[in-house]
């Protein structure tokens, strides 16, 4: 399953009329089942997503080309904890406690990440404003 949707580098998620989270980048489901959940990221360059958790899901992501911006907020106070950048070939983790924004730190390529999740993934949005830097 593909889904495309649309939206700009400034306000890169919105809702669609029935609600659904649009969003700016490519996401394909590779696999799925009841406990685990794999998908394929294709980020346009300098798309961020917006921040979100993952509910109770814990996450591995690799980069599998170019270069991914994080930055992490704690889930419990909402405040900024770290901005990391990953290069291809990395590997880093998602955990219940976070909230975080991912994008392409490129403004020449597209990046691509894989995403394996457990349990199924059930993502949660915040506003910015809902934040604290």
């Amino acid at each position: 399953m593909t889904r495309r949707v649309s939206g700009n580098k400034r306000n890169p998620a919105k809702r669609d009329k029935t609600n659904k989270l649009k969003l700016s980048y490519k996401r394909k489901i590779l696999y799925q089942d009841r406990s685990v959940e794999v998908v394929l990221i294709s980020w346009p360059k300098g798309v961020m997503s917006n921040a979100h958790d993952h509910g109770q899901s814990m996450g591995v992501i690799q980069i599998l080309d170019g270069k991914i911006i994080q930055e992490v907020y704690s889930k419990k106070t909402r405040r900024f904890l770290k901005r990391s950048f990953h290069n291809r070939g990395q590997i880093f983790f998602e955990t219940p406690d976070i909230i975080h924004k991912m994008g392409n730190a490129s403004n020449v390529k597209t990046a691509k990440t894989i995403h394996i999740y457990t349990p199924k993934l059930k993502m949660m949005v915040y506003a910015d404003s809902q934040l604290k830097k």
